[in-house]
């Protein structure tokens, strides 16, 4: 296996979080998944877990959540009442879908070096960007 496989696998495996194993829009044996959606029963998930490649994390309460975007070349934008959450990448149809009913638990981001490596149709988060309120309404 060559160094660049090795390295691949083991993101994939990095990548791979226990939630992921709910319910995941992009199953397969690939290991990447752009997000893990399910519910507990029949209700909706109560927050959204955003998880960078840093490994670092950030959760947001669905009840803060008011309004949501998706602009096919651009991205998905998620407007919470003190945050602006933009998420882009490729194949995102299902995911807003997913967000827009509170069924997303989770979303990974991949860098976009790796994220070439996933077959075409894959569902692939490549950046998640953050942004207080107050930085949007001082534009």
């Amino acid at each position: 296996m060559s160094d660049a496989n090795a390295h691949l696998d083991r993101l994939r495996r990095i990548a791979a979080t226990p939630s992921a194993a709910v319910v995941t829009e992009a199953d397969g044996d690939d290991g990447y998944s752009a997000f893990a959606s399910g519910r507990i029963g029949t209700r909706p998930q109560l927050t959204l877990v955003l998880r960078r490649v840093t490994g670092t994390a950030h959760a947001f309460a669905y009840a803060h959540l008011y309004a949501l975007d998706y602009d096919p070349s651009v991205g998905i934008a998620l407007h919470f009442t003190q945050h602006d959450v933009a998420l882009a990448g490729r194949n995102l149809e299902a995911l807003f879908r997913y967000l827009c009913s509170h069924r997303v638990q989770a979303i990974q981001e991949l860098d976009p070096l790796h994220a070439e490596a996933l077959p075409d149709g894959t569902p692939v988060v490549t950046r998640v960007s953050i942004a207080a309120t107050s930085e949007r309404d001082a534009r």
